[in-house]
């Protein structure tokens, strides 16, 4: 087994995306879900996590907070609130979030007033979000 520990930030875009689902597993799995990785964004989701007695959460993954005309609907958003997730052996920081309440918390942050949003239907954060967004996050943080 190669031990070589690899920075996040050398990642290529699928190798994050695969790293995020990785972690984003993990914590599920302390909330008593599983996780099935979905390998074409079935209905905007790429990946599903499943808990006894409830409903199935299609999760739309990303590397920060994002709304998107698109993800209207059912679909969950998760997504790192901090740079923290890339350090080994680090999980947590995580929001897990439905779309279209991610969109009221962006209206709250004045987010869905912007150009990026009005016209092109689409609005994202960088890492880390920030310290308002944060804290507006913390009910739906794992």
């Amino acid at each position: 087994m190669n031990r070589t520990h690899n920075d996040y930030v050398d990642l290529n875009g699928r190798q994050k995306e695969n790293h995020n689902a990785a972690k984003l597993s993990a914590v599920l799995a302390d909330y008593g879900y599983f996780t099935i990785r979905l390998t074409d964004d079935y209905e905007g989701a790429d990946l599903i996590a499943q808990r006894e007695g409830e409903e199935p959460m299609m999760i739309q993954l990303k590397s920060g907070a994002v709304i998107d005309r698109k993800y209207k609907g059912d679909l969950w958003m998760a997504f790192p609130v901090s740079e923290a997730h890339q350090s080994v052996g680090c999980v947590g920081d995580w929001c897990v979030i439905q779309h279209d309440d991610l969109v009221s918390v962006f209206a709250e942050m004045g987010y869905t007033e912007t150009k990026s949003w009005t016209e092109g239907g689409r609005y994202s954060t960088k890492l880390p979000a920030p310290k308002k967004l944060r804290e507006k996050l913390e009910p739906y943080c794992l």
